[in-house]
């Protein structure tokens, strides 16, 4: 399996001023991608979202090397670095769709707890899902490599 990327076309309303997409906006297509991952890896969304497991932020970071800019679509790719069971931490590259520019990248820490916000090992709880993560970890390090 390859490193897994979502294509997006950065709308209008996502610029500033200047038309280049605004900072923030990069965490927004972060999350996207990542959702989009986990659809890849076989996972419903909606189970996700209303499940008894969370994944909460604890910590976010993006570089911006060159600007995005509207109408010109960007490919996303996110890679797991690490899965403990009690966290994940993504990778994130943002590329210039036509030209392969990388134009930022960045990385998110969550944690893994139940809807109490009480941390659980994910490798015990749901071992299945865990493998998933755990081989995706794998493919992106071979894609690496």
């Amino acid at each position: 399996m390859a490193v897994f990327s979502a294509d997006i076309f950065p709308r209008y309303a996502e610029t500033d001023q200047m038309g280049v997409i605004y900072h923030a906006n990069y965490l927004i297509w972060f999350e996207h991608a990542r959702g989009m991952l986990y659809e890849h890896l076989g996972f419903d969304p909606q189970n996700l979202s209303e499940g008894d497991v969370l994944f909460p932020v604890r910590r976010i970071s993006c570089e911006y090397l060159r600007p995005a800019r509207y109408a010109r679509t960007v490919s996303v790719s996110v890679r797991i670095v690490k899965f403990s069971g009690v966290r994940i931490i993504y990778d994130y590259e943002v590329h210039e769709k036509e030209t392969g520019e990388l134009l930022a990248r960045g990385m998110t820490e969550h944690a893994i707890t139940n809807e109490n916000l009480e941390m659980l090992n994910l490798k015990r709880y749901k071992p299945e899902e865990a493998q998933r993560y755990l081989k995706y970890m794998e493919d992106c390090k071979l894609a690496d490599a």
